[in-house]
């Protein structure tokens, strides 16, 4: 009898070991799909700030309008409150945030000079087509924003084009004193 006790009490560690391995197994792949979940939800809230922010970028009929929406992308979407927007060759910025006067003519410059990113976390030519229409410089981000990664530089290429082309619509409207389309 204690030769069959020993045997079943052997087969019942056996079995009680796999099931602690299955379960640490389990435990450690729910860990990493709630991992992937939220990550997941983060890039979906990401990418309708983007869309919403593009949204008001593509509705600003004005210049002063166009610039209010970017300011809050950079705001909301890219995550800083230091940040000027200027035109080439301007000494004053369309908008800006949270950047000393000092530094606004330190900044205003620096971008005259292409390449120029001393002291800048992201130089960010506004363009429409080849051509730049302005440039968005971040001198610091919010304390919970760690730093910027691959989705930051993702969202900077797609501001690039659709700023540049809501200031130049923006602009071209206020040169020709066109009066926006109300919508129907």
């Amino acid at each position: 009898m204690t030769l069959l006790t020993t045997h079943a009490d052997a087969e019942a560690r056996s079995l009680a070991e796999r099931l602690r391995t299955e379960r640490d197994r389990a435990r450690q792949t729910a860990e990493f799909h709630a991992r992937a979940l939220t990550a997941a939800e983060q890039r979906n809230s990401d990418l309708l700030k983007l869309c919403v922010a593009l949204a008001r970028l593509a509705g600003a009929v004005t210049p002063d309008a166009v610039a209010e929406a970017l300011g809050e992308i950079v705001i909301n979407v890219v995550g800083s409150e230091q940040f000027a927007v200027f035109e080439p060759g301007a000494s004053y910025p369309l908008v800006s945030m949270g950047v000393e006067a000092g530094d606004l003519r330190r900044i205003a410059a620096q971008l005259a000079r292409p390449g120029d990113r001393d002291g800048l976390l992201i130089r960010l030519p506004l363009r429409v087509g080849g051509e730049t229409v302005a440039e968005l410089a971040v001198t610091g981000l919010l304390p919970q924003k760690a730093g910027l990664d691959a989705a930051d530089a993702q969202l900077l290429e797609i501001l690039s084009p659709a700023a540049g082309a809501a200031l130049q619509g923006a602009r071209l409207r206020a040169a020709a004193a066109i009066a926006p389309i109300a919508a129907a």
